[in-house]
């Protein structure tokens, strides 16, 4: 979650509360839609549900990695050092 919210500054600081309240909400429609999907089904036991959802989340938090942003850079890559590819 941190992570996520840790971006929100660079896509617009004008609209900082917008985008905050944005991400906000989106955090809380995923957790609905994870819920929806793992722990819907009766037979599904809920270590299972569980397991599958840490999984999940951390093959989703692993594409925040790919995220680069001209000015400020990425997790593993300075500002500017694409300059040539992005």
């Amino acid at each position: 979650e941190g992570l996520a919210f840790g971006v929100v500054p660079v896509i617009s600081r004008p609209a900082l509360g917008v985008v905050s309240g944005m991400v906000g909400a989106g955090g809380n429609l995923g957790a609905v839609i994870t819920q929806a999907c793992f722990f819907k089904d009766p037979h599904m036991r809920t270590d299972f549900g569980i397991l599958y959802q840490g999984i999940t989340i951390i093959a989703v938090t692993l594409t925040m990695l790919a995220c680069y942003f001209p000015d400020e850079g990425a997790m593993l890559l300075k500002a500017g050092s694409l300059k040539g590819v992005y």
